[in-house]
């Protein structure tokens, strides 16, 4: 098969769709990206530790094209920890223009669009939506995605992605220089360097690395869309405080009872005065079992003063 031959005859493209499960593990990656992931993986473990999921976004009904019923989840991915990256500026690609710019931050933007999402959630109208109902049609919904990583521009992903309807930002251009390159050896990488590109070459290292890692962010991609359709359980902060009062207030009418200040004097007094008692008779049962009688303790201090000069008798027999 020709390397990144041009399907776009006359605007068509292939009639294929994608989902997660076409893209994930090797085959959504060629043999030079599968290289630099390995590496990747290696300096930065599990995709879980350094891409996070920081927003969503749905096409507000103005600006949204008839029957677009889609949601679109964003991530953030940190730039891999190369040490001949340590002082340089990360790049970007803008996708209005294709052209290359400085980050903010070093961190990578990957949007995964989930097509007619609403519309297969609403095949059953008459059912309750449920957990498994999201999460379903998030994995078997057809995806678009888009990475401002420079590679997914630049050595023909978005490319391949736009043949399946499954750019965000479509490029009909293939690429040129990056089809003869090859892949540097890696140290502590066993059998790498030497690879190309092939027609794998759909995602770029951190947008595979969420794709093969999509079962651990689905309960948050599901998480944001039960909040958005509202069926949380959203503590109101306003009813919470005046159930907060309500409480006190039966709380107040339970112990409502007044007393004057020397019935409240007798009432503490009589309370110390059990403690003592019972504090006597647990020392006092420890004792006895230790064939130590106690007498008449006055009091908790008399009690640990007398415990001092029976253990001080015991030393000086011995």
């Amino acid at each position: 098969m020709k390397i990144y031959r041009n399907v776009f005859v006359n605007g068509k493209r292939f009639s294929e769709a994608l989902r997660f499960s076409d893209l994930m593990k090797r085959v959504s990656m060629s043999p030079f990206t599968l290289d630099y992931n390995k590496e990747k993986n290696k300096l930065m473990g599990a995709p879980a530790r350094n891409v996070k999921l920081v927003g969503m976004t749905i096409p507000q009904k103005k600006k949204r094209v008839k029957g677009d019923s889609s949601v679109t989840f964003i991530f953030r991915s940190n730039r891999t920890p190369k040490p001949e990256y340590k002082n340089k500026k990360i790049q970007i690609v803008d996708p209005l223009n294709f052209g290359l710019q400085d980050a903010a931050k070093d961190v990578y933007t990957i949007e995964i669009r989930i097509l007619d999402f609403f519309n297969l959630l609403n095949t059953n109208p008459n059912k309750e939506i449920t957990n498994k109902d999201i999460e379903e049609v998030l994995n078997v919904a057809d995806v678009q995605i888009w990475s401002n990583v420079p590679a997914f521009q630049l050595q023909g992903m978005n490319y391949i992605m736009t043949m399946f309807d499954a750019a965000i930002h479509p490029e009909k251009r293939p690429p040129l220089r990056w089809n003869t390159l090859k892949s540097r050896p890696i140290q502590g990488i066993k059998g790498s360097g030497g690879k190309q590109h092939n027609d794998n070459q759909f995602l770029d290292k951190h947008t595979a690395g969420i794709i093969n890692s999509i079962k651990f962010y689905i309960p948050q991609m599901r998480m944001k869309l039960k909040k958005y359709l509202g069926l949380t359980k959203q503590k109101n902060k306003n009813n919470r405080g005046s159930n907060m009062k309500e409480k006190q207030d039966k709380q107040i009418k339970v112990y409502e009872r007044r007393f004057s200040k020397e019935e409240l004097n007798k009432i503490k007094e009589e309370i110390r005065e059990k403690e003592r008692k019972k504090q006597q008779k647990i020392i006092e049962e420890k004792f006895e079992e230790a064939g130590f009688i106690v007498n008449n303790l006055a009091s908790g201090q008399e009690a640990l003063i007398n415990i001092m000069k029976y253990f001080i008798m015991l030393i000086r027999a011995s």
